[in-house]
């Protein structure tokens, strides 16, 4: 159970990474129709 300790930060951290690489590419998808 230990390993959970380091396990469950990593998929945070990946999931919070994905959530802000998308959120980037669709305001990057956003500015380029405005411009």
């Amino acid at each position: 159970m230990a390993s959970a300790i380091f396990v469950l930060p990593a998929i945070v951290g990946i999931a919070i990474a994905y959530v802000l690489a998308l959120v980037g590419a669709i305001g990057l998808d956003r500015l380029l129709l405005w411009f």
